[in-house]
């Protein structure tokens, strides 16, 4: 039986992070990264927080490499607030808003774990680009490894209720 992809949902202000990192990179020579923290069921990731980092790639006009320390940090932070590091956040100074290769490889190769009898099994992680898109306009695409390769996902923005904003 095929497991279907899981649902990609972000909260407003997460999106909004992303969004304005990405901003305040271009012109740069950094691409922006992050990670994502949130919580993840067998059908649903949800991110809840992205924890910007800085870019320690030896060429970060064109990839991107997560510092050592701020992962684990981020990690840390996530655990002890009972969420977890469900994927990373990385974005594209110029181009679309779509997996490299060595994206796609870094993607695959943290969507699986082992699982029994030393098979590996697909996890959900999810990787989000962000990007040119049509004219000026920024987009954001998320992606997930399923059965050896990435699968574009639609990535849904949480917004609060009326409710929860006031008692916010």
């Amino acid at each position: 039986m095929r497991t279907p992809p899981p649902k990609v949902f972000i909260s407003a202000d997460a999106m909004a992070r992303v969004l304005a990192a990405h901003q305040a990179a271009v012109g740069g020579a950094k691409e922006p990264c992050g990670l994502m923290l949130g919580t993840t069921a067998p059908t649903a990731v949800r991110i809840a927080e992205v924890k910007v980092l800085e870019n320690v790639h030896a060429n970060p006009d064109r990839a991107f490499l997560l510092p050592a320390s701020g992962a684990v940090a981020a990690a840390r932070d996530a655990r002890e607030r009972g969420l977890t590091v469900v994927g990373v956040w990385h974005g594209h100074l110029r181009g679309p808003a779509r997996l490299s290769e060595s994206d796609a490889a870094g993607l695959l190769s943290a969507s699986r774990a082992a699982g029994g009898e030393g098979r590996p099994v697909d996890v959900s992680y999810v990787f989000l680009v962000s990007g040119g898109g049509a004219g000026r306009a920024r987009v954001v695409r998320g992606f997930v490894g399923r059965r050896g390769r990435p699968r574009e996902v639609t990535v849904q923005v949480e917004i609060p209720s009326k409710r929860a904003r006031r008692a916010g």
